[in-house]
């Protein structure tokens, strides 16, 4: 398989798990980054506040982001053009050296890849692909991800300490999926760990936390992906993000390419 076409594959799986992002520096001087501070324990309620305040709302979400894929021995990256509109869409563009590799579009029932690299595409149901794989996860919690947003539920057996700092919240629900969310002095979100009883974990690191409009967005993120033999990392760190301005999804599959099967 070649790198390109391997790239986009790896794509669209991670895109489908949970999209990594690895915490880089680089912050734009057109954006301004939170400040430190030090704060004591916190409250449970405090906590639970500042876990369920994390979540970006939006209708419609563009971003321009440098990513890197890992697994096994491979590390292969790109610059993604991505564009959403909440609980419709993904649209994401994949180039590298100035030419477009593929461009995917993802639905609450689909998924769609045209691959430029070698002149094909790639199509199949959401649910199939998820149930497959066994993604614990909806087509609503997949494009939160692509915010650095993070799944919770208020009230599940949670539990709160403080550490050198930094600040736990746990959480068990009914099914015995684990969660622990980690805050540092500035009160923001930085890691996300998810275990379920086989002990496949997702982890997810989020950091350069800066202004995007009137909200606070993490420009960087990073997800590493394991269960069994597998281990899988993404690594997006945005440049540019805009909320809520529509954009145009430009999406045709060429009528010569060819359907993986």
């Amino acid at each position: 398989m070649s790198a390109g076409n391997l790239f986009v594959r790896y794509m669209f799986f991670l895109s489908m798990i949970t999209i990594a992002l690895i915490v880089l520096d680089g912050c734009s001087s057109a954006r301004k980054a939170t400040a430190d501070r030090k704060v004591g324990k916190l409250s449970m309620l405090e906590m639970e506040q500042m876990v369920s305040a994390h979540n970006n709302d939006y209708s419609w979400f563009s971003g321009k982001a440098r990513v890197v894929v890992e697994h096994d021995d491979t590390r292969i990256g790109g610059t993604v053009q991505i564009r959403m509109l909440h609980n419709e869409f993904i649209w994401m563009s994949i180039q590298k050296f100035g030419f477009e590799l593929a461009r995917a579009y993802i639905r609450p029932d689909s998924a769609f890849i045209i691959d430029r690299f070698n002149k094909d595409f790639y199509a199949e149901g959401l649910e199939d692909y998820l149930a497959a794989y066994h993604i614990p996860f909806q087509f609503e919690e997949l494009q939160g991800l692509i915010l650095g947003n993070v799944p919770y539920e208020k009230g599940r057996r949670m539990r709160y300490r403080m550490e050198e700092g930094s600040h736990f919240l746990t959480q068990v629900t009914p099914d015995n999926l684990f969660f622990e969310y980690e805050a540092g002095s500035d009160l923001k979100i930085r890691r996300v760990l998810v275990k379920d009883p086989m002990d496949r974990m997702v982890l997810s690191l989020l950091g350069n936390y800066a202004q995007a409009g009137n909200r606070e967005f993490p420009f960087a993120i990073e997800h590493f992906v394991e269960g069994g033999n597998q281990k899988v990392g993404m690594s997006i760190v945005y440049s540019s993000v805009e909320f809520d301005v529509e954009k145009n999804i430009p999406f045709e599959i060429p009528a010569h390419y060819s359907r993986i099967q």
